[in-house]
């Protein structure tokens, strides 16, 4: 729950400072959750109600106890108990006997049906109750809980904090020395999160600017928690300055934080893999599946463009030459301005990967070769692209597996006749279990050609080769 402290223009996370007073909170509530291993969900609810009612007669803020219990909450392990019978099948002999022979309307009635379901079931009456109400999440058995000490716990809540405050934000700025291993992996968790962002290199310092998820017309939700998963790579670095603008229910406020607050957050950022990477390797397994003597870097060395950071999402080298590949995603009228400034600055060799949401028609003016994309950014169009820049090697074969095969091949792609459009030849390759990039490779071999009308996939056509032989 968010707690502010404001100021004029300005609002400020109320943070634990880690006082003695704070710590015998923290330290109360962890022993209390250690009480409740081995009891019921709704025993350890119960505890929870009084134990927050005598923190608060003892001064604490409702929001800060609230806060912390639901970090603990949040780690909970559950298990349901062991009964005699599946809850679901208790309940529904329950309801049959009940529906059959009307609602219990006092506890005669009732004990009438639990005694008849239970006969049914070969159980007592109170085992039936208990496999009855196991089916309830307050008759779960809390099996264990992430213990942290005190003082970890109050950091995680400050860091909790600050990340429900930046889930307003418009924009974000960070400061952090242009130097060393924390730079550069401060730059992979944005380039790895898909934030919108600009980078300025200033002498020793780098500077951050990324928009808020605020900004964002859609998807502000999936985009806000990438943005607060951000947070924990800022707090642990040794220098840092953070200022933001948050928009709270129209009021807008401007906050600002700085590395003399690191101690009240915690010292690493997380362990796990944060990043929303699939995409990414996706489309890195299947390139290299179809390209070869092409090697797929990511996360490229940065580029300096006039005191501006560019960092591309692929770096790909191709017979000693290097190619950069952009994808862009997440995006506002302002973002895409700052990009496309930033792309047509640019005089290394880049092919740009374009939602077909975004504004195409703004991104073909670009110096650079251009690719749209809808959901899935498919290896063999940022082949072609390529192939428009680069001298590629002999490209991989894909076989078919067995003369059958073959044969099945030819008989799909011959209904394509002399000319079909794109969609339709991956569509019927398809239906012989190819994938896209399979697909456009057995094109190849049987003669076809790609023609490419314009960056837009969905217009281009395949087309038997003037050359080739009849299939």
């Amino acid at each position: 729950m968010l707690r502010m402290k404001r100021r004029g223009g300005w609002a400020i996370p109320a943070f634990c400072r880690l006082s003695s007073d704070d710590l015998f909170l923290a330290e109360s509530l962890i022993e209390l959750f250690e009480r409740h291993v081995g009891k019921s969900v709704g025993e350890l609810e119960d505890s929870l109600r009084d134990f927050e009612s005598q923190m608060e007669s003892l001064g604490y803020h409702y929001k800060l106890v609230r806060g912390l219990v639901h970090i603990l909450r949040a780690t909970l392990k559950v298990s349901k108990p062991l009964t005699a019978v599946e809850p679901k099948r208790a309940r529904r002999v329950v309801y049959e006997v009940a529906s059959r022979r009307g609602y219990a309307l006092d506890e005669v009635q009732r004990d009438a049906i639990l005694k008849e379901a239970a006969s049914k079931l070969g159980l007592s009456v109170e085992e039936l109750w208990r496999a009855y109400e196991a089916a309830y999440e307050e008759a779960e058995v809390v099996e264990g809980f992430d213990s942290p000490e005190p003082v970890e716990l109050l950091r995680r809540y400050n860091l909790s904090l600050a990340q429900t405050a930046l889930f307003f934000a418009e924009w974000m700025e960070v400061e952090a020395p242009f130097r060393g291993y924390e730079a550069k992996e401060l730059v992979r968790a944005v380039k790895g999160l898909g934030l919108m962002y600009t980078a300025v290199h200033k002498g020793s310092v780098l500077l951050l600017r990324l928009d808020g998820p605020a900004s964002l017309l859609k998807s502000t939700r999936r985009y806000g928690a990438r943005f607060a998963k951000l947070l924990p790579f800022v707090t642990s670095l040794r220098e840092w300055r953070i200022r933001a603008l948050i928009n709270r229910g129209g009021r807008k406020l401007f906050t600002s934080l700085h590395s003399k607050l690191r101690h009240l957050f915690p010292e690493k950022p997380p362990a796990e893999d944060v990043f929303d990477s699939y995409l990414e390797a996706d489309f890195a397994r299947r390139f290299s599946a179809i390209a070869s003597g092409v090697e797929l870097l990511r996360e490229p060395e940065p580029i300096v463009l006039g005191g501006q950071v560019f960092i591309p999402d692929f770096a790909i080298d191709v017979g000693g030459k290097r190619v950069y590949l952009e994808i862009v995603g997440f995006w506002t009228d302002a973002y895409l301005r700052r990009k496309l400034e930033k792309l047509s600055k640019a005089k290394v060799p880049i092919v740009v990967a374009v939602d077909r949401s975004l504004a195409c028609s703004d991104f073909k003016e670009l110096p650079h070769q251009v690719v749209v994309f809808s959901g899935r950014l498919r290896s063999y169009d940022v082949l072609a692209a390529l192939k428009k820049m680069v001298e590629l090697p002999k490209p991989k074969e894909v076989a078919p597996k067995s003369a059958v095969e073959a044969e099945r091949y030819v008989h799909l792609v011959s209904k394509l006749g002399e000319q079909a459009s794109l969609a339709k030849a991956l569509a019927e390759l398809g239906r012989a279990g190819l994938e896209e990039d399979q697909a456009m490779r057995v094109l190849e071999e049987l003669g076809y050609e790609v023609v490419w009308k314009g960056i837009d996939p969905s217009k281009a056509i395949v087309r038997r080769k003037a050359t080739s032989s009849s299939l």
